[in-house]
């Protein structure tokens, strides 16, 4: 015959009545696992970060106890887990904006689950001053500096425009570059371009 199961731990017990009314019977626990769900927690999906490894934890449902759990980074292995009282956390290392990070289940039985999520991992940031070029020679007062930012949030990295030490300008960071125009003083000034960004690290340039 059959049994319809329920969950962890089920009774299932088979009886019989012979035909004295003398019964016997005999009892088995079962443990039943539906299919597994998986969750990833933490972080929250296209999460900003200046850490290189980060840790990458969440919850599983209907898993056994001991299941394997692979994180993957741009779909390369990087941490292999296991699964306990439900829960689970490994590392992963991040190599730039819009990585993507799968968590894959792989329970007793062979069944395959994954959740995904979108890290964005800004590096060392960097600022490069285009233009003017060094030792530039000029009879205009005003210019035009250009430059790019590398490994910058856009909207949120403020920049700032220095001519000997005096500040000339302040600006928020947008589309990775930067354009403005200042007021030269004298011969040999001395430009910074210098950058704080969203985890209140520094860079600049000079000429």
């Amino acid at each position: 015959g059959t049994a319809n199961l329920g969950g962890i731990a089920d009774s299932v017990s088979v009886q019989l009545v012979d035909r004295f009314n003398r019964v016997s019977a005999d009892t088995k626990l079962i443990n039943y696992y539906p299919a597994p769900g998986l969750t990833i927690f933490s972080p929250a999906t296209n999460h900003d970060t200046s850490l290189q490894t980060i840790v990458v934890s969440g919850s599983t449902s209907n898993a056994k106890q001991g299941s394997q759990i692979k994180i993957f980074v741009n779909g390369v292995l990087n941490t292999q887990v296991l699964v306990v009282s439900g829960q689970w956390s490994g590392t992963a290392k991040l190599t730039a904006l819009g990585d993507s990070i799968s968590v894959q289940l792989k329970d007793i039985w062979d069944r395959y689950l994954q959740d995904t999520i979108v890290i964005n991992y800004y590096g060392s940031p960097s600022v490069y001053l285009t233009y003017p070029e060094n030792n530039n020679n000029t009879n205009i007062q005003r210019i035009t500096i250009r430059g790019t930012i590398l490994n910058a949030k856009n909207n949120s990295s403020i920049i700032r425009v220095y001519i000997n030490n005096i500040l000339k300008d302040s600006f928020y960071l947008t589309n990775n570059s930067f354009e403005t125009a200042v007021d030269l003083s004298d011969v040999g000034d001395s430009l910074v371009v210098w950058l704080l960004d969203s985890f209140n690290r520094n860079a600049y340039d000079t000429k």
